[in-house]
């Protein structure tokens, strides 16, 4: 099982969240310390970083081992093209599969990690892929397992108020919102759909995702 290698792709501006997911901090270290973790404690035989638009100033926060880090001067042209420069790095003949790992999907365990790598030597499918009761799990998924240190769950929506309530179309300003205000999110779930609130005085801020949402990457 050590012929599998880790793959984390951390190579994007990070712009709609104004600093770097890499460096975004998480239960004590930060998101790409605890996916190194998770990756190094599961049967993996090397790894690699995949580091573009702020490789300079994650390598100034962050201890990598020799040959880690791979720097994406193409980051630009999409998470494909960090993916190319990591596979590039692997030694040939050397390696049966790879263990992608996006840096802003961080709430990953090694143990998760260990079931994709012994499913795959198992079915020798060319993909193995998580899922969530039976099913891939999408954005509103992500976002719940990511972010339930600031949720609470109640049974239904709030009502607006008489000022009504400002709509937020990302979840990312919401929980950027939480952050500097330090108020919980109140999170609940109707007919497949989810209702975030965050009331901030006499303003509620609102977003809303669907069960069907799909997942998004770095």
């Amino acid at each position: 099982m050590e012929r599998t290698a880790g793959l984390i792709l951390a190579a994007g501006a990070s712009s709609r969240m104004g600093e770097d997911k890499a460096l975004l901090p998480w239960a004590g270290r930060t998101f790409l310390e605890h996916l190194l973790t998770a990756l190094k404690n599961s049967q993996v035989g090397l790894v690699r970083v995949v580091l573009g638009a702020n490789a300079a100033a994650v390598q100034e926060r962050i201890r990598f081992d020799t040959g880690e880090v791979v720097v994406n001067q193409d980051w630009e042209k999409g998470q494909l093209s960090s993916l190319l420069a990591a596979l590039d790095t692997l030694p040939p003949q050397m390696v049966d599969a790879a263990v992608v790992c996006l840096v802003d999907h961080h709430a990953v365990s090694s143990r998760l990690i260990q079931a994709l790598i012994e499913k795959f030597y198992e079915t020798r499918q060319p993909i193995v892929l998580p899922t969530y009761h039976a099913r891939r799990a999408g954005r509103a998924a992500r976002i719940l397992s990511e972010y339930g240190h600031i949720l609470v769950s109640v049974s239904e929506p709030l009502p607006a108020p008489r000022e009504g309530v400002i709509e937020v179309q990302d979840f990312d300003d919401l929980a950027r919102l939480s952050e500097r205000t330090g108020r919980t999110i109140l999170h609940a779930a109707v007919d497949g759909q989810h209702h975030f609130f965050l009331r901030d005085g006499e303003v509620v801020y609102h977003a809303r995702l669907a069960d069907s949402d799909p997942a998004e990457g770095p």
